[in-house]
């Protein structure tokens, strides 16, 4: 039986087809899809549509996966930078990724974190697209160190 880290291989191979049916195959029926700090998405139906209106909004995809780590419990946290053609420019995006499974190793809890605006600037629109922000919420002021902009982080929880 391969491990859940050796399962998270195939399931990445998988985004880099682009093919939504293997993609969902690594999937649980009751799946939790959660990009912070966005609302959660429930159930395998929702998730797929919203994986595949990513699909769908991108030309091509690659990620770069930097470290993946598996916990005692089989909790899977990789690491990666996610990079989308959309409209002809490259949009990078790191974010870090908890896969938690189900007694048939299915992925029944996704969470991505990551820095919804720190490309905001650099793509505008083009990372609108990818980070789908929803149109009622509420502004919290956001300072990138790195960079010293200063930008309105929106919240969905308004």
């Amino acid at each position: 039986m391969a491990t859940h880290a050796e399962l998270v291989g195939d399931f990445i191979a998988a985004w880099h087809d682009r093919d939504i049916d293997r993609i969902c195959a690594f999937l649980a029926d009751d799946i939790r899809y959660h990009n912070m700090p966005l609302e959660p998405i429930d159930g395998l139906a929702g998730t797929r549509k919203a994986l595949q209106g990513l699909l769908d909004r991108v030309d091509d995809l690659r990620w770069d996966i930097r470290f993946v780590a598996e916990a005692p419990d089989g909790t899977v946290l990789y690491e990666k930078t996610e990079h989308y053609l959309i409209d002809g420019s490259w949009v990078a995006l790191p974010c870090m990724i908890a896969l938690e499974f189900d007694d048939h190793d299915k992925i029944d809890h996704w969470r991505a974190y990551f820095d919804n605006l720190q490309h905001v600037p650099a793509v505008g629109a083009a990372a609108a697209l990818v980070l789908s922000l929803p149109s009622t919420r509420t502004t919290f002021p956001f300072s990138s160190e790195a960079t010293g902009v200063r930008f309105a982080w929106a919240s969905a929880s308004a």
